[in-house]
């Protein structure tokens, strides 16, 4: 069997890529490249083999070896969102009519070989993998009825599964695909293959994205954006808690409260008391990722400059995820703003996109670094490639 890729969403990074159980069983198959790391960020990484593939929307697609060394760029293009890795190829969405459409292309893992297969696709519907197959969804055009295609990876054999529809977050579930219908009151569906129906699997709620643990829906409402779970058939529907990414069996949310104070809460999974885990009275709060136990964010810092001007860089902080801890200011002495963050073998990846130069940092804009997690050390990552 064809390995399985891992897909991303571009507007649904928040979630992990995992399946949804429904019309039948889970699908069987290894996974071709796994979810890096907790990171509730805009891109996700995904890991195939020795090497970390992710995508920066300001400069490019990366190849990164998993040990945190051999930074290497692929392709220097803009606005690119990586949707996984399939064998010898990582395959992600392009710019195609800038604020409107893109395009699915794959490139090779050595950074050559680039293909477009297919365009004017609407990026909100993701992309989904399933027995040997790709489902996306192409907008309507002269010579070309716009629903849910099934395509090979090698971009072949299209065709029209579901006309006139647009999904979002799709899932697949043993010959069923599952997503968020933007045509219809933006509900949960189930699309069986097979018998070639539609089944309503939510409510009357107004959801922006969902995920699975075990057997249970949650999913986010966005009419009070509060978080809700329900059974898969969508029995036993319970309000839980409001905006969150998921790590292992328990919820985190950050909370914005207003005039720069946030915080960080959590839940098990299960139910139970909501707990704070971290509080900030100023400046606001970036939730970066959760590792063995730790949570890393950062905090707004206000710069005033000679002539009045203020900016707001980051202090980088980690707590444990646990209650009455107290958080540990980690980089000292920079002040920048971080952001992007993945972490692999002990070690936090990031980026800075601007720096506090008043401040002394040694950091730069525009690059990467690796932050060890053990002995707090930093180290510049060098760019290697000529793309």
């Amino acid at each position: 069997m064809r390995a399985r890729i891992r897909w991303m969403a571009a507007a649904l990074c928040l979630l992990m890529a995992m399946g949804l159980a429904g019309c039948g069983g889970k699908p069987e198959g290894p996974a071709a490249s796994e979810l890096v790391g907790g990171t509730p960020n805009t891109e996700l990484a995904m890991q195939q083999g020795d090497y970390i593939y992710f995508g920066r929307p300001d400069s490019g697609l990366y190849r990164l070896k998993k040990d945190g060394s051999e930074l290497y760029r692929l392709y220097k293009a803009s606005d690119l969102h990586v949707l996984g890795v399939m064998d010898e190829y990582v395959y992600y969405f392009a710019p195609d009519m800038p604020g409107t459409y893109a395009s699915l292309e794959r490139i090779k893992l050595d950074g050559t070989g680039r293909q477009v297969l297919a365009e004017r696709v609407n990026a909100r519907g993701g992309l989904l993998e399933a027995e040997d197959h790709f489902y996306i969804t192409l907008e309507g055009r002269d010579d070309q009825t716009g629903g849910l295609y099934r395509i090979k990876p090698d971009g072949s054999e299209r065709t029209l599964v579901l006309a006139d529809v647009l999904l979002t977050n799709l899932k697949f579930w043993n010959n069923g695909i599952y997503g968020i219908n933007l045509s219809d009151k933006e509900q949960i569906i189930c699309l069986d293959l097979g018998e070639k129906v539609i089944r309503q699997i939510s409510g009357t709620a107004s959801i922006s994205r969902f995920d699975i643990r075990e057997d249970k829906i949650f999913y986010e409402d966005r009419s009070d954006w509060a978080v809700y779970r329900m059974n898969l058939d969508g029995s036993d529907l319970q309000q839980m808690i409001k905006n969150y990414p998921l790590e292992g069996e328990t919820l985190y949310r950050k909370v914005s409260i207003g005039n720069g104070k946030a915080r960080i809460e959590r839940v098990n999974a299960e139910g139970g008391p909501l707990e704070n885990i971290v509080e900030v009275d100023k400046g606001g709060l970036k939730f970066l990722l959760t590792s063995d136990g730790m949570i890393y964010y950062a905090n707004g810092y206000t710069v005033t400059s000679e002539d009045g001007t203020e900016k707001q860089f980051d202090r980088m902080y980690r707590i444990r995820a646990d209650v009455d801890q107290q958080p540990e200011y980690i980089l000292q002495g920079h002040l920048a703003n971080y952001d992007f963050v993945l972490e692999t073998a002990g070690c936090v990846i990031f980026q800075v996109t601007a720096v506090d130069e008043e401040s002394g940092t040694a950091l730069a804009a525009g690059q990467f670094y690796r932050l060890n997690m053990q002995d707090l050390s930093v180290t510049r990552l060098e760019i290697q490639g000529d793309n």
